[in-house]
């Protein structure tokens, strides 16, 4: 009997056995996917393991011999070896997938470093609560899914520049800074400080209570498709969308007005600014007025009788009990043109007397 064939697929799993041992420890996901330079050719096989891959000696009719099977890697892709691939989080890593999500917040930082761009990281509170005491960064690439169930307590600082999609009930004590995309499909409470930057989205598809000592500061956008309940302060720079707000302060206003008339030094000027959801009161919030006007802080009115010809940049702010809205408006002042003399008087003779008039300086060179 000829046992060559038995003794070359001995070979050949030992073989298997070391390179899975040494290029797949430990076990990764996507086990079937390869590496940049995982992929042998058999005759680098050849090269390296001669006892595995070498030539098929000749048969004699009169030796009864049976086809040798291959290995079903072997078989679905002749001549080469796939080697598992090396990817962010290796199997069984809380947070790896929907079925083996993270449930503590040590777990979520742990996937998190381990998450790659491009990657998914799952949390889930739903055999309890989930506290979170410390810093917790997403970077920017990573979606974190948080499904239903349990509740999330915040007591710490979490920053975002990637996506969240959170559906369970989350009670924020802490700070939240959103400089990416925080999708809301679940209660929501603040008790803390929200902060939606430049840049950030918030998309309301639940329900959000600003309780009396939350704080949203908004100059992102905002879009509520379902409610947001404000009992405590929220000061929008930026855009809210949307539903309207609700609760015991309502909404905060929002500056309508679009841009402010230019005046001329000398020339008395007045305009009255404009917002919706009743302020209560308007200030300047960085920047200054025209010399020579004021604003009213009641009615959001500016007037008097600019004296300086330049351009001058400011942002105004309009508050309620809801929260605050500042605006960046500029006013451009022109030079003022001096009038015809009207009092010129001459008297008896030849002589000759002259009259000079200077220009007032003109924009570019007040500046």
């Amino acid at each position: 009997m000829n046992t060559k064939p038995f003794q070359k697929i001995a070979a050949m799993v030992l073989t298997l056995a070391l390179v899975v041992t040494i290029t797949a420890s430990p076990v990764y996901a996507e086990s079937g996917a390869h590496l940049d330079s995982g992929i042998l050719e058999a005759s680098e096989m050849g090269e390296m393991f001669p006892e595995v891959i070498e030539e098929e000696p000749n048969v004699t009719a009169d030796e009864e011999s049976e086809p040798e099977e291959l290995s079903p890697i072997l078989q679905s892709t002749p001549n080469i070896l796939a080697v598992p691939s090396l990817l962010a989080l290796p199997v069984g890593t809380p947070g790896e997938s929907e079925q083996n999500p993270a449930r503590t917040a040590s777990q979520l930082v742990t996937a998190l470093g381990l998450a790659a761009s491009g990657d998914t990281v799952y949390l889930s509170a739903i055999t309890g609560n989930i506290d979170i005491y410390s810093n917790i960064s997403i970077p920017s690439g990573i979606t974190v899914v948080i499904s239903a169930g349990g509740t999330i307590n915040n007591y710490g600082t979490i920053n975002n520049y990637g996506i969240i999609n959170k559906s369970c009930f989350l009670h924020n004590h802490g700070t939240i800074n959103n400089n990416g995309t925080f999708n809301n499909n679940g209660g929501f409470d603040n008790s803390g400080t929200i902060n939606n930057n430049s840049g950030g989205n918030i998309n309301n598809n639940s329900n959000i209570t600003n309780n009396e000592n939350g704080t949203i500061n908004n100059s992102g956008t905002i879009d509520n498709s379902n409610t947001i309940n404000n009992k405590g302060t929220i000061n929008n720079s930026g855009t809210i969308t949307g539903n309207t707000i609700s609760g015991t302060t309502g909404s905060p206003p929002n500056v309508t007005t679009a841009s402010l008339p230019n005046g001329t030094a000398g020339v008395a000027y007045t305009t009255t600014l404009a917002a919706d959801n009743s302020p209560t009161s308007w200030s300047i919030d960085s920047g200054s007025l025209p010399s020579g006007l004021s604003l009213n802080t009641s009615t959001g009115e500016i007037s008097g009788t600019p004296t300086a010809a330049r351009i001058f940049n400011f942002s105004v702010k309009a508050e309620n009990a809801g929260g605050s809205n500042t605006k960046d408006f500029s006013i451009s002042i022109a030079a003022g043109v001096p009038g015809v003399p009207t009092n010129v008087q001459a008297t008896a003779g030849d002589g000759r007397r002259l009259l000079h008039l200077t220009p007032p300086q003109t924009t570019a060179a007040a500046r």
